[in-house]
């Protein structure tokens, strides 16, 4: 096993991953968006069949994958989309074009936050931080409508007219958006994820806009990291509410301290994974840190290896969040160890290998000390 280079914790190895776990590595858990997957590569490769789909709507160009006998459904072409579009050229298939919307008028969010010790030892310890006022509510309001915007644009988990799930989700906003871009991108969030990884230079690994709808059900307990292909234990997610947020709307709950244990099974985020992991919960004695109320411009900010959820959101309001996770820069790939990290390597790293350095192209640095 490999020692987590906060000094506690161990990145799983092969036999960890498939051995004695609640579920079973050889079912593959992507198996119905196979065929969508192949109907996004083929329109991406082949111009002709391209500009034939673009004369269609949805429900033609499903049909038209179907001659290609790559059975498919609107629901699983819409989640092949928002698990593997990461280089933002997908959700054309979905919605007209990308949105244009100008950046002079939104502000700079500079790398003003000041991240104290005291902050750093907290992370360290319990594995999450809730920090005040990490941007402003005159930059938040400007930067609102830019993000709606996208997810209602791109959204491809759940329509506003269909039944509610977990949440809405549009992920890497930067690519589809300059506006957007300009708020992921930012230096001062990137700044405070490394101030927190206690590191000199972080790259995103994606970003994502998640709202919560009313009525939006719970999100089961589950770690980050074990999606991602990163041979490193130091990853973190920045959640940035856009609106005041209640806890009764659904705020994050977290393990605490549950990182240091560093991967707890493959158990990938479901019904089967809150069983489980609510057990072990109980059984490793971990206290449940509930987040407080947070103002627009507050800031969750969690590592990659601790268990955290959310519960439903029992409010008439939509809980409105922007996402950013990060990993230092000058990380490697790792040899993937299920299907979902085979997935990133293939769709977000494209044209790199395992034991290279994860420096996809749309993996943006997004502060470096030397700067």
């Amino acid at each position: 096993m490999k020692e987590n280079c906060l000094g506690f914790g161990f990145l799983p190895n092969y036999e960890q991953l498939t051995g004695n776990t609640m579920s079973n590595e050889n079912e593959n858990p992507l198996k119905p968006t196979e065929n969508a997957i192949a109907f996004m590569l083929q329109l991406e490769n082949n111009e002709s069949l391209a500009e034939q789909c673009e004369k269609t709507d949805l429900e033609g160009r499903i049909a038209i994958a179907r001659q290609m006998n790559l059975q498919t459904s609107e629901a699983e072409l819409r989640r092949a989309i928002t698990m593997w579009d990461y280089a933002g050229d997908w959700h054309k298939w979905l919605s007209f074009g990308r949105i244009d919307a100008g950046t002079d008028d939104l502000p700079d969010l500079d790398p003003t936050f000041q991240v104290t010790e005291e902050n750093i030892k907290s992370f360290r310890e319990n594995g999450f931080l809730v920090l005040r006022n990490v941007a402003s509510k005159t930059e938040i309001e400007k930067y609102r409508p830019v993000i709606r915007n996208c997810l209602e644009s791109y959204n491809t988990q759940y329509s506003f007219e269909k039944e509610k799930g977990a949440f809405l989700q549009t992920k890497n906003l930067r690519m589809r958006n300059q506006a957007a871009k300009k708020f992921t991108t930012a230096a001062r969030f990137g700044k405070i994820a490394a101030d927190l990884l206690e590191v000199d230079s972080v790259r995103i690994y994606h970003d994502q806009a998640l709202f919560k709808e009313s009525g939006g059900t719970k999100t089961a307990w589950h770690q980050d990291s074990l999606y991602y292909p990163l041979d490193t234990n130091k990853v973190i997610t920045i959640w940035i509410p856009l609106v005041n947020v209640k806890r009764e709307m659904g705020t994050m709950h977290f393990a605490k301290g549950s990182h240091k244990k560093g991967y707890l099974g493959f158990n990938p985020i479901g019904e089967e994974a809150e069983g489980y992991f609510s057990e072990l919960i109980k059984k490793q004695s971990f206290e449940i840190f509930e987040s407080p109320d947070l103002e627009m411009g507050d800031a969750s900010l969690h590592h990659g290896w601790v268990l955290h959820g959310t519960p439903p959101n029992s409010t008439e309001y939509n809980r409105e969040a922007i996402v950013i996770a990060y990993y230092p820069d000058g990380t490697r790939l790792l040899n993937p160890l299920n299907v979902y990290q085979e997935r990133v390597i293939k769709y977000m790293y494209r044209g790199l290998k395992p034991g290279d350095p994860a420096n996809g192209s749309t993996n943006h640095v997004a502060y470096s000390a030397e700067k």
